[in-house]
């Protein structure tokens, strides 16, 4: 009996064990790894079916640090060749054309990046470079990478079967506190920008506050740093909170307008470091209808840098979509930026693997489709949207430099006092008839004067009439203006301060640098007929090797925004065909020239982006060397030559520009340069606002040699007006000199080779006849009152210098197939003294 009821007892018990054993496999099958082998494969298909979208790759950085973005060193298509050349990452990359085949992706923002030391000085370079560095690979792989910066044209490229390609800056201070270059950085393609790095900006602070007591006590924005937020949102760059400290996270999600992002951070509820998002910020973050795309950093999602797994990352994801749903999930990798990645994601080849631990999990196909690009494809178009609705709205302006936040006064100028003029009136008295005689006598000579006077009179009218019809018929293109920096220097580049089209009624005592007198408003240019002008960037000496690179793309920035602004007049052009179209839709046709080559801080990527944003001639120097050329003033010593023209860099300088189709500028640099340069140069170069020497032995002046090789080079030299250059006298010139000199160029080298550089809002002191920019038409009377022809005029007016940007465009035309020239990456390799570190907030 009691042995029947132990087989009963056993039988139950088994039974209850086979239950349990089923049940337990039933629900263990989606909690255990590798038990469903279909799994891997329906991760492969659905990544094959919907974009994989990746929030973070530090592949710019990367190429940067290890092959100075020099991209013979390296073969993108498989890095593992090349471990032994490696620095930072133990030897290994995560990132190459091999590997990224085999993860699947679908499209990739890639991370511009600096370290904190180049804060307050060399950043902008910097996230310049890899912008440029990126653009070139993506170049250069055109059958797997392809560069959008919109969330149609990722859906395209997709479906292309490439890698859509897209820029993210990670590092607010890349923008150097100023609101152009954050609109600079969206024009050449970044679609979101981390507010900082592991540093404070001045305007917002990092996450390492937070590892401090009372963190909140540090802040989070301050009101430019709002600003910052406001731009970004009406220009349509998503906000990104990666690295920023909690305070700023809960500061841009109150101001924030559009959705934000963590590009790539964790969850802090289940990794405490100061990197990863605490759950309140989340639950905001849902409300903003943003997303967190996760971080595969071994620190982050295990807070062990040495050792994670795949399945740390799985439950950051389930912790978020548990918490927030599954709307604000993505993927933010990190890889090239990070040391150590968890076992089962060792690089961008195991993504599948990632998907497919989340079906093991029980992710849905519907989430999974979300998790890989659905929702950060949502957040872009949703930013997009906003800006769209918003573009009615002007840039926000500008706080013009970190060291002029506060400017406490203006310093008055003395101005002239106004001369009293008095008349005396002289009496004749008649007393005889003498004098009636001699008074007749007078009379007579006196209407053989009037008489012939009124004829030079109507035929100097009948001659303004022929030079402002020649001038409404053919486009008069001057080689030089700098109101972009009268603007910056009177008005903050702050467009609420001026008002363009008619700069007379602004007092006098606020306008520096030119005795009170501002040549150019759209009033004056209407009167002088102009028909293109070539807007000059500038920065003085000061700023080389340190901010020239962020001044220039500032004045860039105002030149594209008053172009806009007042568009019933001008219009953008970047070739000599949309200077003809500007100029027969009666507008007058902006072009971009960088005056002075310490803009591109000795970085050939930093001269692509100028071209890229428009510049189509640069100076080579200004009125100081660079480290590659040497400058007008060395000229001034004994046995100047010896100071010597282009170094081999400065050659590669003008085989770049000639690449490119940049116009090289030769004024203001020495006459050893001018050689080296024409020498150097297969496309014709310009003289942009340079006058005589033989007239004037000015060393900004160009000797009759160059001339002639200038006339060999098809180059052209426009002629400055300032008086200084055309009488050698800063206080007496007129009108009549500048014509001397242009007869000059005319007799010596022919009619080919001459233009109008007038150097308007850039000089102090103007001929007379020439005072500001409605004057041009009297230059064009005085010389036909010389018997210049029509045809003469019509070059000198704008055909040369169009003829020379054709024949610059034809020669880069021929360059097509060339590769960009690799670069020297820092000016501290060139010349060390030249870099001094700019007082930082």
């Amino acid at each position: 009996m009691e042995y029947t009821k132990l087989n009963k007892y056993l039988l139950i018990a088994t039974l209850v064990a086979c239950i349990a054993l089923i049940l337990a496999l039933a629900i263990g099958i989606p909690l255990t790894q590798n038990k469903n082998p279909n799994n891997e494969l329906k991760a492969r298909r659905l990544l094959n079916q919907y974009p994989l979208i990746d929030g973070h790759n530090d592949l710019p950085s990367m190429v940067r640090k290890n092959f100075k973005n020099k991209f013979n060193e390296f073969d993108f298509n498989d890095l593992n060749k090349i471990r032994d050349k490696l620095n930072g990452t133990e030897g290994v990359t995560h990132t190459d054309v091999l590997r990224l085949k085999q993860g699947k992706l679908g499209a990739q923002f890639w991370a511009a990046y600096a370290s904190c030391e180049s804060l307050a000085k060399d950043a902008t370079r910097i996230h310049l470079e890899q912008l440029d560095m990126m653009k070139r690979l993506i170049k250069k792989f055109p059958h797997f990478l392809k560069y959008v910066d919109n969330s149609k044209d990722l859906i395209k490229v997709f479906n292309e079967g490439k890698i859509a390609s897209l820029i993210g800056l990670e590092s607010g201070h890349a923008i150097d506190s100023s609101l152009a270059i954050l609109r600079i950085f969206y024009n050449l393609g970044v679609r979101y920008m981390t507010l900082t790095h592991n540093c404070d900006v001045p305007w917002a602070t990092n996450n390492r506050v937070d590892r401090l007591p009372n963190s909140t006590d540090y802040g989070g924005l301050t009101d430019f740093g709002r600003k910052v937020i406001q731009e970004m949102n009406r220009l349509g760059m998503i906000v990104d909170l990666s690295h920023v400290s909690y305070q700023t996270m809960l500061d841009a999600l109150d101001e924030s307008k559009a959705p934000v992002m963590f590009s790539h951070s964790s969850v802090y509820s289940l990794c405490n470091h100061v990197r990863n998002v605490r759950d309140d910020v989340l639950l905001k973050l849902k409300a903003n209808q943003g997303i967190i795309m996760i971080n595969f950093y071994n620190g982050f999602v295990a807070c062990d840098e040495n050792n994670g797994t795949v399945m740390n990352v799985v439950e950051h994801l389930n912790k978020v979509k548990e918490l927030i749903g599954i709307d604000n999930i993505g993927i933010g990798s990190d890889f090239d930026g990070v040391p150590n990645t968890p076992d089962g994601l060792d690089d961008v080849s195991k993504y599948p693997n990632l998907f497919k631990k989340l079906l093991d999990a029980g992710w849905s196909e519907n989430e999974l489709i979300k998790l890989a690009g659905g929702n950060i494809l949502r957040v872009l178009s949703q930013v997009e949207n906003y800006a769209a609705s918003v573009k009615q709205f002007s840039p926000l302006d500008d706080i013009i430099s970190q060291n002029d936040l506060q400017p406490e006064f203006k310093k008055c100028r003395t101005l002239l006092k106004s001369l009293k003029m008095s008349n005396n009136w002289i009496k004749v008295k008649l007393s005889n008839r003498k004098d009636y005689v001699i008074t007749a006598c007078f009379f007579l000579a006196f209407c053989l004067v009037i008489g012939l006077t009124l004829g030079v009179v109507l035929r100097e009218t009948n001659n303004l009439t022929k030079a402002r019809k020649l001038l409404e018929n053919n486009p008069l293109i001057d080689g030089h203006n700098d109101l972009p920096y009268m603007i910056r220097e009177n008005f903050q580049n702050r467009f609420g301060k001026f008002d363009l089209n008619d700069f007379s009624k602004i007092d006098p005592f606020e306008i520096q640098g030119t005795d009170g007198v501002i040549h150019t408003d759209i009033l004056r240019l209407k009167k002088g007929k102009l028909g293109g002008q070539f807007w000059a960037s500038y920065a003085d000496c000061n700023s080389t090797g340190k901010d020239a690179v962020r001044l220039h793309l500032e004045q860039i920035d105002v030149i594209k925004r008053y172009i806009k602004k007042y568009n019933q007049v001008f219009q953008y052009a970047t070739s000599s065909k949309e200077i003809k179209d500007a100029f027969k839709r009666g507008k007058i046709a902006s072009l971009i020239g960088v005056e002075s080559g310490h803009a591109i801080d000795s970085s050939l990527a930093v001269l692509r982006i100028f071209y890229n944003l428009g510049a189509r001639y640069m100076t080579l120097t200004h009125n100081c060397d660079v480290p590659w050329a040497t400058n007008n003033r060395v000229d001034r010593l004994p046995n100047s030559t010896d100071y010597g023209g282009l170094t081999d860099f400065g050659r590669k300088v003008i085989q770049e520009m000639n690449r490119l189709g940049m116009i090289v500028d030769l004024s203001h640099v020495s006459y050893q340069t001018m050689l080296d340069a024409l020498d150097e140069s297969k496309a014709p170069v310009m003289f942009s606002h340079s006058s005589v020497y033989s007239l004037c032995n000015h060393v900004r002046n160009v000797r009759d040699d160059v001339l002639l090789k200038l006339k060999a080079n098809q180059g052209i030299i426009m002629i400055n007006f300032y008086n200084g250059f055309v009488a050698c006298d800063s206080n007496n010139a007129s009108i009549t000199n500048v014509i001397e000199h242009l007869n000059y160029v005319k007799n010596l080298i022919g009619i080919d080779h001459i233009g109008i550089g007038s150097d308007y809002d850039g000089v102090d002191k103007t001929p007379r006849g020439l005072e500001d920019v409605s004057k041009f038409p009297g230059l064009f009377q005085k010389l036909l009152d010389l018997k210049w022809s029509e045809e003469d005029l019509i070059k000198l007016a704008g055909g040369n210098i169009l003829r020379v940007i054709s024949q610059v465009e034809k020669y880069s035309q021929s360059m097509i197939r060339s590769e960009p020239l690799d670069d020297i990456i820092k000016q501290d390799d060139i010349k060390p003294e030249l870099k001094k570190c700019r007082t930082s907030f």
